[in-house]
């Protein structure tokens, strides 16, 4: 398969000009089969990629030309500290790319202490929606998982590993986002984590793969299981964002809508909000 590869950090003021040469890539697809064309760029939310994306996506043109998206994110030649991601605004507004906005995508981060993502989730919540600790409330999450979807037969064992996975990871951005000043900069007597799912999302992607599950050879799978992990602890605070009067229905209907490409997954991201939602209610007073 031929590869193009396009090379771009997107501003708005490059929009016009950035289509303008796209097109011209666009009519050279004819002459050769099975084109993969690379997106290479820091497009850390949906609104700075969409121009281009979009435009790649076309379905006249993709149907013409027969080729494959692939988005892929360098984030720096350096290594970053964890100290350093919450800071960065980019990664504060990270949204993971969502499956019908490209075929494949890779995000490529270099963590220096990533040997203390684990450590640092022992942490108080200091917020009067939790009863116990960032780690233990992680723990609960995936154990509540465990007991109530994982041991159904009709789930496949990648989808077990996946959703057990995230469970464990869903708040791991709370530790770089806990402050006790709310949005309008006022102290409050509780912690706030502004988002911290985000953060979250860049930090997954520094934590190995369960490789008992996935072939070690096959790192098209590799990348493809991160993308989900990380799109489940992206969006794993959505449905309460929705009214409250809301039915469980209407608020997955409206997800749905916005998110389109991979219902399976967004049917294991409501098993996750509700292993979230739940987990804590079995704690005894």
């Amino acid at each position: 398969m031929n590869t193009i590869v396009l090379q771009t950090n997107y501003t708005k003021d490059k929009t016009s000009d950035y289509l303008t040469s796209m097109e011209n890539l666009i009519e050279d697809l004819n002459k050769k089969d099975n084109q993969r064309i690379v997106v290479e760029g820091q497009f850390y939310n949906k609104k700075s990629r969409n121009p281009i994306l979009s435009y790649l996506k076309d379905n006249s043109k993709r149907l013409l030309y027969d080729y494959e998206t692939e988005l892929v994110f360098y984030t720096s030649e350096n290594f970053y500290t964890l100290e350093q991601l919450k800071t960065n605004h980019n990664f504060k507004t990270f949204c993971v790319p969502d499956f019908d906005e490209v075929d494949k995508f890779e995000f490529y981060l270099l963590l220096s202490d990533m040997r203390n993502v684990y450590h640092f989730y022992d942490i108080p919540h200091d917020n009067p929606h939790h009863r116990v600790d960032v780690r233990t409330h992680a723990l609960l999450t995936q154990d509540f998982v465990l007991n109530s979807f994982t041991n159904s037969k009709f789930m496949s064992l990648y989808n077990k590993f996946l959703l057990l996975d995230a469970a464990y990871l869903h708040d791991i951005g709370k530790p770089l986002t806990k402050t006790f000043l709310d949005k309008r900069g006022n102290r409050t007597e509780i912690a706030h984590y502004y988002n911290h799912a985000n953060i979250g999302a860049v930090i997954s992607f520094v934590i190995p793969s369960p490789d008992n599950i996935l072939d070690y050879k096959d790192i098209e799978a590799f990348h493809r299981y991160k993308w989900e992990r990380a799109w489940l602890i992206n969006h794993h605070m959505d449905f309460y964002n929705y009214p409250k009067d809301w039915t469980d229905s209407q608020r997955l209907i409206r997800f749905k809508e916005k998110h389109k490409g991979n219902d399976a997954l967004v049917d294991l991201l409501w098993k996750l909000h509700e292993a979230d939602k739940n987990c804590e209610s079995f704690i005894g007073d």
